[in-house]
């Protein structure tokens, strides 16, 4: 019985420590902040998205929680790129490529949403989008410079997770540990019956 409580008590532990570790905890290799700052050229820009019908006041970044209609945001950090011409545009990331129309990326399928080259003086752009189940997304951001060459990045979205990576199948195992956890420990601590004795009874 107790190999048994010790066993639970580590795997639940070890969930709790994996999913906390995986989403930006202190041995997570890399918090928030970092997961929302992408780079293009030497430039930087944060990312955030909001999703209003799920929750007024969060702010996301590559995980969002629902299909939900999504307002994906991008602040320039690096005052430089408001004076190169950029575009932005969130499409598909299909299944399977290569059976699907794609855009000047190979492996990128159909736009959704699109913000034309410009330059962003105000240093922010805003796109929305409704994403689709059984479907996942990428904002690609593309520079141009001076002689007219290209360069993109991708920044993947993971729609349909809890960012804080307890997922449902997550919640309901730890849930279920959890309970056993306490059901195991009851029976194994609690206070054993003392044994009936001729003191016990009335004299006859």
């Amino acid at each position: 019985m107790y190999n048994l409580l010790r066993t639970l008590i580590s795997f639940t532990l070890l969930s709790f420590s994996t999913a906390f570790q995986a989403h930006g905890g202190p041995s997570g290799g890399g918090g928030q902040e970092n997961s929302c700052r992408v780079y293009i050229e030497e430039y930087g820009l944060m990312v955030s998205v909001y999703q209003p019908s799920v929750s007024e006041q969060d702010t996301y970044c590559s995980t969002l929680p629902a299909f939900a209609e999504s307002i994906v945001v991008f602040d320039i950090i690096d005052r430089p790129l408001r004076q190169v011409p950029l575009s932005i545009q969130i499409a598909e990331l299909p299944n399977e490529p290569d059976n699907v129309d794609k855009d000047e990326h190979q492996h990128i399928g159909k736009t959704i949403t699109a913000a034309p080259f410009d330059l962003h003086k105000s240093g922010t752009m805003r796109l929305t989008f409704t994403p689709e189940e059984d479907l996942q997304y990428a904002a690609i951001l593309t520079t141009l410079d001076k002689e007219g060459h290209s360069q993109s990045i991708d920044f993947p979205f993971i729609v349909g997770e809890n960012p804080d990576g307890f997922t449902d199948v997550k919640k309901k195992l730890i849930t279920y540990l959890l309970t056993l956890l306490i059901v195991c420990g009851y029976f194994a601590f609690r206070p054993k019956k003392q044994p009936k004795t001729e003191e016990n009874y009335p004299a006859g």
